[in-house]
């Protein structure tokens, strides 16, 4: 009985109804956000941003992808794959446009990765591991720059070094190590989804072939999971460098405090699981402007000129993924016998 209740909540149906209620509260919080704002001063403000400005922030994610496609070459390089680098960088982009489109709790970004990484020749282990490798790296370094940020802008609101920090940070390091050590273990993962999740035989052989991918890489390939890491805290610093750029446009001041206070708020309410965050990245900014006596046009604007990087992933590789299918349609591969 339990494993009845507990598949049925875990079911498809439920989870498009979660993401049906985000998706509201979505809108709704978008619609009080730009009333709080007006509409009109925030359309002033982005219409102000000179064409060289917006071009410039169009092409931000380019240079973002461009790093998550470097760092997913050399961790593919760890399972004895060299994989072009257009591919990798075409195959980024559109995941990330698959990932704003689609309800990540049904198919996510990192699951288009993979199954796109096979048609490469790439074993199955080796390409959903490697894409597991290429978000957890992501996660370990964001998680701790964001800390360090939010630990700046603690010491700095309190003139002094808190007990909150000091004890975040310790817990901090003794979560990661803790998960270290789960991670270098062989057969966690199989362990894991034994415990939490009922498997027949078939998806039990490919949880298995994934907890061997993992094993493999932290036996064999460590060192280019650290060249992974260096290159992620590249990509770290480079999005903190473009919001900054992206505030100086709408007349923001730019101060070490106040980019720390906007990168961490709004990335944390734009990380919510729903079609790119609508509305939720919009209160995150409109708090954070708060916190800082920023106008509240002025934190919309920045939010505005930060959906245009969005706008430019689904025009980009959403427009890649229709453009291949549409090949393949009228120039279908010959069947081999």
């Amino acid at each position: 009985m339990y494993n009845k209740i507990r598949a049925f909540f875990s079911s498809r149906a439920i989870n498009s109804i979660v993401f049906f209620l985000l998706a509201c509260c979505g809108v709704f919080l978008f619609i009080i956000m730009e009333r709080y704002a007006r509409l009109s001063a925030v359309a002033n403000l982005v219409a102000s941003v000179p064409w060289f400005g917006i071009c410039l922030v169009a092409s931000f994610p380019f240079v973002v992808y461009g790093i998550a496609a470097l760092r997913w070459k050399y961790i593919l390089r760890g399972y004895g794959y060299a994989i072009a680098y257009k591919k990798l960088l075409r195959a980024s982009l559109e995941s990330a446009a698959v990932s704003i489109i689609l309800p990540s709790f049904q198919i996510s970004g990192e699951t288009y990765k993979a199954v796109e990484t096979q048609k490469w020749g790439v074993s199955k282990p080796a390409a959903f591991a490697s894409v597991f490798f290429d978000f957890f790296i992501v996660f370990c370094v964001n998680t701790i720059g964001g800390f360090a940020l939010l630990a700046y802008i603690i010491i700095k609101g309190w003139r002094g070094i808190s007990l909150v920090s000091g004890i975040g940070t310790v817990v901090f390091l003794i979560v990661g190590i803790l998960l270290a050590r789960m991670v270098v273990k062989p057969g966690w993962f199989t362990r894991m989804m034994k415990k939490s999740v009922p498997l027949d035989e078939r998806n039990l052989e490919s949880v298995g072939l994934f907890d061997y991918g993992i094993s493999f890489f932290m036996k064999n390939a460590l060192r280019y999971a650290y060249i992974g890491v260096a290159i992620s805290a590249i990509g770290f610093f480079w999005e903190v460098v473009q919001l900054s750029i992206v505030a100086s446009f709408v007349g923001i001041g730019i101060t070490p405090l106040a980019i720390a206070v906007l990168y961490v708020v709004i990335n944390f309410f734009n990380s919510v699981p729903v079609f790119g965050g609508i509305g939720f990245g919009e209160a995150g900014a409109f708090l954070a402007g708060a916190s800082l006596a920023i106008p509240d046009a002025q934190s919309m604007a920045l939010m505005a000129l930060l959906r245009l990087r969005q706008v430019v992933i689904l025009v980009v590789g959403g427009g890649s993924i229709a453009i291949s299918r549409i090949y393949k349609k009228l120039w279908p591969m010959p069947k081999t016998l």
